[in-house]
């Protein structure tokens, strides 16, 4: 069953489909899902929303702001980072529905969209499960690609042109999203031949061509010059190794030279598991054409694997398990990481480090964690070790205990620090996104190392 929805993104009023499933018992897993470069929900989203809500999947399709159905300004502008945050404004917003559990969402996305979901992935905890079809991995290196040398200084010249004259109050200079399709072509029935049956690769404009006319009468062959000034300023595979331990699959073409099949493979190489790397034959369109039933059978299969419903073991009234009682126990660390602004990665007690961490039914906790292989004191009074056997101690180890509180709605838990080693952190709160993946335990939180990220594994219940 389909319905119109809409939805608000901070002041921006957003539009789609919800697809809900025709069987099956509420409250669904549910994937929100956005399409790439400049185009709009009914180039054949719709085929994907409907395939994965007969699977039983509940679906969140809409159309990005300043694009299709969707408000905001300027049209035909494309802000990276606010689709970005749109991604999200759609998941809190799916969060309100009674049909759909907020514990099992995931996020799809393809091409520019494809990136998007990268970044969501790496920095919401409400995301339990992530699908990225032929992304973007670096709008600077694709920038480069496709507009080697003096083109690229032209280039240049031409956004300092724009920005000039939009601050003077100029209309945004607009430039064609397919060069090589002409206005006569577009919408009308003489440029449709059928569904695309043969392999295009990359050519964008046969794409559009054999699209059906209905197909793309709420699409403009046209965007603002600034979105591709934008475009090469977004980096979102910067992110990919900070997804994990959220599951991950990758969806790239063989010879796709708009989202370059070399850089999507160097990627996933750096996402942590689990993940999973589906190569289909053809270029970035064949994708949407004669690739897509493999795609959207791939993508429905992962999340039909990884939006399953929780274990009923210590389970509400609703038969889910809470997320408290989820937290409850021990858990062993697997790894702490650290990204400082510049995005460089680093491990505050070593690649190696080990720890773990303790929430008890009465609302305490304690963390500790240690540089391995910490070298023993010359004295077994610790009192009269040596000063530097002090200091390598002290900056081998961190931990603190106290009482902690959930937000369940924000994806959070707050540690009330009582004790601690460092005692600055006495009378802190340190609160930290949660996010679950089956025996994992996955905690972000901005620190005066840099964003973090620590993932757990379960040792023992409470």
């Amino acid at each position: 069953m389909r319905t119109d929805i809409t939805f608000d993104a901070e002041g921006t009023i957003l539009r789609g489909w919800l697809y809900l499933p025709d069987k099956g018992q509420e409250p669904f897993p549910l994937v929100v899902m956005a399409h790439g470069w400049g185009a709009v929900k009914e180039m054949y989203l719709d085929l994907y929303a409907d395939a994965f809500a007969t699977a039983g999947l509940a679906t969140l399709v809409y159309d990005h702001r300043n694009f299709g159905a969707s408000d905001g300004l300027p049209r035909q502008e494309i802000d990276p980072w606010a689709q970005m945050r749109d991604y999200r404004h759609a998941i809190t917003f799916a969060t309100t529905l009674p049909q759909v559990d907020s514990a099992r969402i995931g996020v799809w996305g393809t091409s520019y969209s494809g990136g998007h979901v990268l970044v969501v992935g790496a920095l919401d905890a409400r995301v339990a499960c992530v699908v990225s079809q032929v992304p973007t991995i670096s709008g600077g290196r694709n920038t480069a690609r496709r507009f080697p040398g003096d083109t690229l200084t032209a280039l240049r010249g031409r956004f300092d042109a724009d920005r000039h004259a939009r601050f003077h109050g100029g209309a945004p200079a607009m430039v064609p999203v397919v060069a090589e399709l002409n206005a006569a072509e577009v919408g009308t029935p003489a440029a449709t031949t059928s569904e695309v049956s043969e392999p295009i690769g990359n050519d964008g404009a046969q794409w559009f061509r054999a699209m059906p006319p209905e197909r793309r009468a709420a699409w403009r062959n046209e965007l603002t010059l600034r979105s591709i000034e934008m475009y090469a300023e977004y980096e979102p595979g910067g992110y990919i190794e900070r997804i994990g331990p959220t599951p991950l699959l990758m969806i790239t073409a063989d010879a796709d030279t708009l989202t370059p099949t070399d850089e999507i493979l160097a990627a996933y190489g750096r996402a942590r598991e689990p993940k999973q790397l589906l190569i289909v034959p053809g270029g970035h369109y064949d994708i949407y054409g004669t690739q897509r039933g493999t795609a959207i059978a791939a993508a429905r299969e992962w999340f039909l694997q990884h939006l399953q419903p929780r274990p009923t073991s210590h389970a509400d009234p609703a038969g889910r398990e809470s997320v408290r009682q989820r937290l409850l126990g021990t858990w062993r660390l697997v790894s702490w990481e650290a990204r400082d602004a510049a995005g460089a990665m680093t491990y505050p007690l070593g690649e190696d480090a080990v720890g773990q961490i303790v929430y008890d039914a009465t609302g305490r906790m304690s963390a500790q964690f240690m540089r391995r292989n910490q070298p023993p004191f010359a004295h077994e009074d610790w009192q009269q070790a040596a000063t530097d056997e002090k200091a390598a101690a002290w900056s081998g180890y961190f931990g603190y205990f106290g009482t902690y509180t959930l937000d369940e709605q924000a994806g959070a838990v707050t540690h009330h620090v009582e004790g601690s080693w460092f005692p600055n952190l006495v009378g802190t709160e340190q609160r930290r996104s949660y996010r679950f993946e089956g025996d994992r335990l996955a905690l972000d939180a901005d620190t005066a190392w840099g964003r973090v990220r620590i993932v757990w594994e379960k040792a023992s219940d409470l």
